[in-house]
């Protein structure tokens, strides 16, 4: 059972195993040392206990991340994705048979621990309806620094958004259209909610994602040269006008919109037309959708060489 666990995390490899058993009180625990091309690489193989299962479904909540600096990654491409962006930042992945021979384990590092589950197993620890065949835990990263604002090209900044979809989806639109930072409210959805991880399918390992009070980093932002436009039902038709950088674009809840006592900080209030031709139409746009068709045309202006 072992050398074919083995052979399926570590498939097409030559490998030189050590297995060392440990203490008899938990005979499940493996250590496997393997070394490619002069890399050691030490990795705990363990069958999942109900224990480990309890721990591991409490990232489902906020504070226990919060507490632990944890959270969890679900579903095959996102551990891979995972593995390949912050290896370094696994702790544990917990994986069916079925799923074993799918995870890229070439890039992990020392220490991770591997356990194998069932279905049932999996599905305790995951908070999908459908749950998928891997769950990893990895430790989130260090906090960036607490400093000025420093905006050279473009910056989101987001107000209140609640909708963990909404969220994960900006985010990986974030890391399409090359933006490298991402200021939330400190009353917006945790970007490390299962759900929005889910939904940045790998953007949010290569996002930073910060949360603050936005009255005060806006004018922080507006005093380092930036100019600050927000999205707005009675802005300036965001094709009428050039669209200068660098520039930090507010979109605001989901169903409030910008908080009104935020406008005071703005420079320019943008609306995204409606082109529909019935005479009642849609009211607004849902933000993740603002979000891409807004960043879609400061990128579109700036590959036209629009001057600032």
């Amino acid at each position: 059972m072992d050398e074919l666990l083995t052979a399926n995390l570590f498939p097409n490899r030559i490998i030189q195993c050590r297995f060392t058993f440990f203490d008899k009180k938990e005979p499940a625990d493996l250590y496997l040392n393997f070394n490619f091309l002069f890399i050691s690489l030490e990795i705990i193989v363990m069958q999942v206990s109900r224990q480990q299962i309890k721990y591991l479904r409490m990232f489902q909540q906020k504070k226990y991340r919060e507490e632990k600096r944890c959270y969890l990654v679900e579903g095959i491409k996102m551990v891979n994705e995972a593995i390949d962006n912050v290896p370094g930042d696994i702790e544990v992945i917990c994986y069916s048979e079925r799923s074993s021979g799918m995870l890229i384990t070439g890039k992990l590092t020392s220490g991770v621990k591997l356990m194998t589950a069932s279905g049932k197993d999996i599905a305790a620890i995951s908070g999908q309806k459908t749950p998928q065949e891997v769950i990893a835990l990895l430790k989130m990263p260090n906090s960036p620094e607490e400093q000025n604002p420093v905006i050279d090209d473009l910056v989101l900044a987001l107000d209140r958004v609640s909708d963990p979809g909404n969220l994960g989806t900006i985010i990986r639109l974030a890391d399409w259209y090359g933006i490298k930072e991402i200021w939330c409210s400190k009353d917006s959805v945790d970007c490390y909610n299962p759900k929005v991880v889910q939904s940045s399918m790998g953007a949010i390992f290569r996002m930073v994602v910060r949360y603050d009070d936005l009255f005060k980093v806006l004018p922080e932002m507006k005093k380092a040269g930036a100019v600050i436009y927000g999205t707005s039902l009675t802005g300036s038709d965001i094709y009428s006008g050039h669209l200068k950088k660098p520039a930090v674009i507010v979109f605001g809840n989901e169903s409030a919109g910008i908080d009104a006592n935020l406008y005071k900080h703005i420079d320019k209030q943008l609306l995204i037309p409606n082109y529909s031709h019935n005479i009642r139409s849609s009211e607004s746009l849902n933000v993740a959708i603002a979000a891409a068709v807004t960043i879609a045309e400061f990128r579109r202006q700036q590959n036209k060489n629009y001057s600032k």
